[in-house]
């Protein structure tokens, strides 16, 4: 009963599926202790005239790795912002690997 009290109030903040994966982690250890490493985070900005383009990998609080991206333009202040659940570290550099040679074929200079 209380289980189901617990996974009811889970997937209502979570979601379904984020859910699902932290309950089946195994180990109340394993989620009290998530291996967290700032140096593997990386973060990476563009600019094409007065556009810009910014992306961030990083940890999440469940030990999720995400990759965060915002972009817009500096002038008119419109943009976006998207972030993505990665299922590991080798996925998130994968998408940042695709976001560095789209932003280069469409004319962006890497700043940072």
């Amino acid at each position: 009963r209380a289980f189901s009290f617990i996974y009811r109030h889970l997937i209502i903040g979570l979601g379904q599926q984020r859910a699902i994966r932290l309950l089946s982690i195994g180990s109340v250890e394993s989620m009290t202790q998530p291996s967290y490493d700032p140096a593997q985070e990386q973060e990476l900005f563009w600019q094409r005239g007065d556009r810009y383009y910014w992306c961030s990998l990083r940890q999440n609080l469940f030990g999720e790795w995400v990759l965060l991206r915002r972009w817009g333009g500096r002038r008119t202040g419109k943009g976006g912002q998207r972030e993505t659940l990665c299922a590991d570290l080798e996925e998130g550099d994968r998408l940042i690997q695709d976001i560095l040679k789209r932003r280069r074929h469409r004319g962006y200079v890497l700043v940072r």
